[in-house]
């Protein structure tokens, strides 16, 4: 081999190591600019969602764009904790913030008749849920809505924790103080217990209660958000339901009206109407679903309260979000 032909030979090796080496730069991002992580989604980023579902407040699912395990697990499946939480409420905000609804969808248990599965409900509220004045007890929205699970759903159960009289005060979790002048919590009946049973969702329905003693609407929405965020930080989904019509002065009724659109705005698909189906259009109990005394609803009211409970699916919900708090 001659000079010439050494030489070529020389030249094309050395071209061909440098466009290695600029190839292998490219890839690594060795030679300037910052590496980076990708998200499933295809966005650059290094700090993953939260992937929880919106609601207005507590809309119904959505799926996490990162890599994370991003719901509820089923039973006997590998746990992967869930490492996000609430926004905090502070009792002083006029006006705090919306919550998350509870937990994103994973794998769900098998649904094989369009109901739902088997699922274990808690109820906090007060005399409505109570069945208050009622003749027959079993005829409350509460016991119905048990009946109707235990028959469509064998193996479900309603624990109902509810107490006449109470307001969003006694509910709030253990360990809260409330403002002077407003009842002190109930251990026994509140959130802290009912997550302590660890179900698969809690419906909450405390309606006049607080505008009858002429709490301003924006304490009763932070009491009815801490109870949420208590429920969501424990993985468990939670229900609350609108004010209801009932006989007050026309400051009262102001109160009734409020609430029930904050409720609505607030919590969204996790919102139960509770005042449509009972109230005339000025705010007022119709007496065809009163028992008389312009606050508590009779078997029928309890009846249409029952049937927005029954419309919401909540056993389709737990279906697909998992039973959350039994992994």
């Amino acid at each position: 081999m001659n000079l010439r032909v050494v030489l070529f030979l020389g030249l094309a090796a050395a071209a061909c190591s440098s466009d290695t080496n600029r190839a292998l730069q490219n890839a690594t991002g060795s030679g300037g600019g910052a590496t980076g992580t990708t998200r499933t989604d295809g966005s650059a980023g290094t700090t993953p969602d939260s992937g929880e579902p919106g609601s207005g407040a507590t809309g119904g699912g959505g799926s996490s764009s990162d890599n994370r395990d991003s719901g509820p697990v089923l039973e006997d499946a590998a746990v992967v904790a869930d490492t996000s939480e609430p926004p905090l409420v502070d009792a002083e905000v006029g006006k705090p913030d919306a919550i998350e609804s509870g937990p994103v969808p994973r794998d769900a248990p098998a649904d094989v008749n369009g109901l739902g599965v088997p699922s274990f409900i808690v109820v906090l509220g007060s005399s409505t849920a109570a069945g208050f004045g009622l003749t027959d007890p079993s005829t409350s929205w509460a016991q119905r809505y048990a009946a109707y699970l235990s028959t469509n759903l064998p193996g479900s159960r309603v624990t109902n924790l509810a107490v006449s009289g109470y307001t969003t005060f006694q509910v709030q979790p253990t360990g809260t103080m409330n403002p002077s002048g407003q009842p002190a919590v109930d251990p026994a009946h509140n959130i802290t217990a009912a997550v302590d049973l660890h179900p698969d969702a809690i419906i909450v329905n405390l309606p006049s209660n607080d505008a009858a003693a002429g709490v301003p609407v924006d304490v009763t929405m932070a009491n009815l958000q801490r109870v949420a965020a208590t429920a969501t930080q424990a993985n468990i989904l939670i229900w609350i339901t609108t004010s209801q019509p009932r006989q007050l002065a026309p400051s009262g009724i102001t109160l009734l009206f409020d609430l029930r659109d904050r409720v609505e705005q607030v919590f969204g698909d996790r919102a139960l109407d509770f005042f449509t189906p009972l109230a005339a259009p000025d705010g007022t109990p119709l007496p065809m679903f009163n028992q008389g005394d312009g606050i508590h609803p009779s078997a029928e009211g309890q009846r249409l309260l029952f049937e927005q409970v029954r419309m919401a699916q909540l056993p389709v919900v737990i279906a697909q979000f998992g039973h959350t708090s039994r992994d």
